[in-house]
């Protein structure tokens, strides 16, 4: 498989801004973080998890395509990527698993707190059922399209729907 050294370049670039995302909040000083350089970085910050998220989906297509040329059928590159995506899940999962053993927290809500991980994993879980179930790049397309549009309409109508119990973790993990 050839290596595309614009993507190991972004995740790179992903990884630095992770890193400043998660550091910056624990070393700064409270007199600090009013200044307009603090205001710069936590917009910065705020860009690590969706250019991840983007980069995996990146990533399982180029391997389902680099699959298919290789021979495989596209039913069996879509079960190829819908392993990778359970993998990550899981991962998500034990994470989440070890997080509230080792640091507590209500049972429900810290096991199922919305991470970079839990969404990337659901993202790539779609991704190869879309691939499963489309024949054509412009099936594919509409797909993806409607499924876009769908979540893009449906999350404010959930965040906002009074009738969500407030104590729900699927409620508090949309306020946070």
């Amino acid at each position: 498989m050839n290596r595309r050294p614009y993507l190991d370049w972004l995740r790179g670039v992903a990884v630095l801004v992770m890193i400043e995302a998660h550091t910056l909040d624990s070393w700064t000083r409270v007199a600090d973080r009013q200044s307009p350089w603090y205001e710069k970085a936590i917009i910065l910050a705020g860009f690590g998890a969706p250019l991840f998220l983007f980069l995996a989906g990146v990533a399982l297509m180029l391997a389902a395509g680099s699959r298919i040329r290789k021979g495989l059928t596209l039913q069996q590159a879509a079960r190829a990527a819908f392993r990778r995506g359970a993998w990550v899940f899981l991962l998500a999962l034990l994470f989440r698993l070890q997080s509230f053993v080792l640091g507590g927290g209500q049972f429900p809500q810290s096991l199922l707190k919305v991470d970079i991980l839990n969404v990337m994993g659901v993202s790539m879980l779609a991704a190869s059922i879309g691939l499963a179930c489309t024949r054509t790049l412009k099936a594919r397309t509409w797909f993806f399209t409607a499924l876009t549009v769908a979540i893009a309409m449906l999350t404010p109508i959930i965040r906002a729907n009074s009738a969500c119990d407030l104590s729900s973790p699927v409620r508090m993990a949309l306020m946070s």
